[in-house]
């Protein structure tokens, strides 16, 4: 039996490209949860999930209003994340992608790829306090002070309220043991690992901690 893998896809545009990637992946037996920004138009929604209604391998999560560098895209992620592990029970790693995405390589093949890492978690994470990984921007800075300003659309009154709280000296506690790492958005982690995270004792400190980073 292949081994199984669930996709969990992040789209805000272009989702005629998501009915043909939810379909290609879906042949393969890979369950879909499908994440739509709720600014998306509801025409162009509703048209997507009327294509996809029939399938039984497409789920989608409610709608939130996503945005660059803010809560509300992980939110949407671990929204699909709960559906994913609730409703497909047999997937054993889950992809997180965008509806920009398209797959290089064929979904068995990655299916197989997997089925000999069963206990091996992808994901990109570098220390902040020990890595240079961010090239332009804040580093450290972005755990210690709040943002509850949109870097992309409220630009004025995120730079003015970084300046006071440097001024300020502002240094936040963050939860206890936590220690902040930077990497890529996108993922692939097991079934185990999503688990945990999702029902991780202290998960809503570190949402509301999260929530001004």
């Amino acid at each position: 039996m292949t081994y199984s893998v669930g996709y969990v896809i992040l789209a805000h545009e272009h989702l005629r490209r998501v009915k043909q990637l939810a379909n290609y992946l879906t042949t393969t037996n890979c369950p879909v949860v499908i994440h739509i920004d709720q600014r998306t138009p509801r025409t162009e929604f509703n048209e997507l999930a009327t294509a996809l209604n029939s399938n039984p391998l497409v789920r989608f999560t409610p709608r939130r209003k996503t945005e660059w560098g803010c809560i509300e895209l992980v939110n949407a992620s671990l929204d699909s994340v709960g559906v994913m592990l609730a409703e497909f029970p047999k997937v054993g790693h889950v992809m997180l992608s965008s509806g920009s995405c398209l797959p290089c390589k064929s979904a068995q093949e990655l299916s197989d790829f997997l089925s000999t890492r069963q206990g091996t978690d992808f994901i990109e994470s570098v220390s902040v306090e020990n890595e240079e990984w961010v090239q332009d921007g804040l580093s450290v800075e972005r755990f210690k002070m709040f943002f509850p300003f949109s870097w992309k659309t409220q630009r004025r009154l995120f730079e003015c309220t970084t300046w006071i709280q440097r001024k300020l000296r502002i240094n936040r506690r963050r939860p206890d043991n936590l220690i902040p790492h930077l990497g890529s958005q996108w993922w692939c982690l097991t079934r185990e690992t999503l688990a945990k995270i999702m029902n991780a004792p202290r998960r809503s400190a570190y949402d509301r901690y999260f929530s001004k980073t």
